[in-house]
């Protein structure tokens, strides 16, 4: 089961048929994927998103073929080609939808490339790996589908772009059971999580690596801009630090913004320290009022939000041709967002999660 862009809930059954349940539970309709898979049964399901912004499955059958539907709106079924000594069952299996929609297919150390063409033959394929081993674990694929992870028997991690071409690091996780969940976390990391010990691995795509550790089990949900975070007592959300929120709150950040953000603390204590710090970003103070209000969305605590917004504020009383329509609409967006995240209501949104609904 699975939600598509739409906030319906799409369940694949093993004989083939696919049901969809809008987000309330009521019926909406159902399809079959393909005969073929009547005769047969499916062992793993994938869902993707196409380069055209629809929902799409992706099927592995116990006799180990590949059935792809690039939109379940408009269903048609394609079966991929099949590997070489078909009979021997997968260790793994990613879905890569750019211009077409092929499927990356490990076999204990045997990577290939699934192809939507009835002429291609399946050609094994070699990533760039320093260290020795024997077979491919796990694979993921960011949402985008440039970047993959590969994780290997000898704990290695792997990341590099999809078509193998480029290498961004190689690094030693010092583990070397399967991870229960890998995941990317936006387009700059991976996240790896290991049932037995509890622990959770955070690694930039150039290797730099953090370790988190939890008290029980959780589950990795990938989002656009980041994962969710979910345990038996907890919700949360990790995400990759927006550059613009960075510029402002980072230690002797020397940016516009911060300078503004301090010099409206200062003006609400009524020091004349206010001035100096408005003389020191005189000259930018259109970008600081913009970074103010940019960083704002992406903030949750309301406390922070206030702050951005009383910053923004302040800084555009000092610009006499000042537009207030991004000032308006940002704070309109803010009462939208924090309404969503009201634990009554319980959709803990983010600003780039809005906005991409938005274009949808």
């Amino acid at each position: 089961m699975s939600w598509t862009n739409d906030e319906e809930l799409v369940c694949i059954q093993e004989d083939g048929v696919v049901v969809i349940h809008n987000m309330f539970g009521k019926y909406q309709h159902a399809f079959n994927i393909s005969q073929k898979i009547q005769d047969t049964k499916i062992i793993e399901a994938k869902m993707f998103i196409n380069p055209q912004n629809f929902t799409g499955i992706a099927v592995l059958t116990s006799n180990f073929k590949v059935f792809l539907v690039n939109n379940i709106k408009e269903p048609k079924t394609r079966q991929l080609p099949d590997l070489p000594k078909s009979h021997i069952q997968p260790t793994s299996w990613v879905v890569l939808s750019e211009d077409t929609t092929d499927v990356l297919i490990v076999r204990g150390a045997e990577l290939y490339r699934l192809k939507q063409d009835e002429h291609h033959i399946s050609a094994m394929l070699e990533p760039d790996m320093t260290n020795k081993y024997t077979a491919i674990l796990e694979m993921s694929v960011s949402l985008n589908s440039r970047h993959l992870a590969i994780f290997t028997d000898s704990g290695i991690l792997w990341l590099g772009s999809t078509d193998l071409r480029a290498k961004y690091s190689e690094i030693d996780t010092n583990i070397i059971l399967k991870p229960k969940q890998i995941t990317w976390c936006g387009n700059e990391a991976v996240v790896l999580f290991w049932e037995q010990d509890h622990i959770m691995l955070v690694v930039g795509k150039y290797g730099q690596k953090l370790h988190y550790y939890y008290d029980s089990s959780i589950h990795l949900v990938p989002e656009l801009d980041g994962i969710r975070i979910i345990s038996n007592t907890q919700h949360e959300l990790l995400q990759k630090v927006p550059d613009v929120v960075q510029k402002i709150f980072r230690i002797n950040s020397t940016d516009p913004g911060s300078f503004l953000l301090e010099a409206s603390k200062q003006f609400q204590r009524r020091s004349h320290k206010a001035n100096e710090y408005i003389c020191l970003v005189k000259n930018d103070l259109q970008t600081a009022v913009n970074q103010c209000i940019e960083a704002v969305g992406y903030e949750f605590d309301t406390d922070i939000q206030k702050m951005l917004i009383r910053a923004a504020q302040f800084g555009k009383c000092f610009i006499s041709d000042m537009k207030s329509d991004s000032y308006v609409n940002m704070c309109r967006l803010l009462r939208v967002l924090n309404a969503v995240r009201d634990p009554k209501v319980g959709i803990p949104l983010t600003i780039t999660q809005y906005l991409y609904d938005e274009k949808l």
